[in-house]
């Protein structure tokens, strides 16, 4: 099993950022809020809640919480792979939420939030894209609504970044079931990169 570079990773995509400008500013840094207190006019009224006293977290792709267990604005949790819907071959995958925008240190966030609001997708001929997140939020990202213009350098990156992942088993396990599941669900999705 291949073993991803992550600080290389996060070198690449510490060049350039997805706007011109904090992409925040647009919905009072709605992912940045582990405590889900989002702003009224951001809201998702449509949002299915799994668990209303639970705060929103991201995962950390195989090998990633090496580089993230010492920060200290960030807390882990653990938990089987297969019980929490990741590919069985994952064994376990860690969860990580932070105090917010205020205490982020930014050239060191997880993939996940360098990746947002964009995800991995292969083709049924494999090839690799970048679509917009497809799943449902509990917040309107405003560059998914307004489809705003992202940076192309940081597209770049961001699909070079991607195909480094792709060389862990588990990591193309994951995007290829996310991308099968889409397919097999006849879920929309948009792809921004490349057209």
């Amino acid at each position: 099993m291949n073993k991803i570079d992550y600080r290389k990773i996060y070198e690449l995509l510490n060049r350039h950022e997805i706007l011109d400008y904090d992409c925040g500013q647009l919905c009072s840094a709605a992912c940045c809020r582990p405590d889900g207190c989002y702003d009224e006019d951001v809201i998702n009224e449509d949002y299915l809640i799994d668990d209303p006293d639970g705060e929103m977290g991201i995962f950390l792709y195989p090998g990633e919480e090496e580089l993230t267990k010492l920060e200290d604005w960030q807390s882990h949790s653990v938990e089987d792979a297969e019980e929490v819907g990741f590919p069985e071959n994952w064994g376990s995958v860690t969860f990580v939420s932070c105090g917010g925008k205020a205490f982020c240190k930014r050239e060191k966030r997880p993939l996940q939030c360098r990746l947002f609001p964009l995800t991995p997708h292969l083709s049924e001929d494999d090839e690799l894209s970048l679509i917009y997140f497809p799943d449902d939020l509990p917040y309107r990202c405003p560059i998914i609504e307004r489809q705003l213009a992202i940076n192309e350098e940081a597209l770049a990156d961001l699909l070079e970044a991607c195909r480094m992942m792709l060389e862990d088993e588990r990591v193309c396990e994951l995007i290829r079931s996310d991308s099968e599941r889409r397919y097999e669900e006849e879920q929309d999705f948009i792809t921004v990169y490349p057209k």
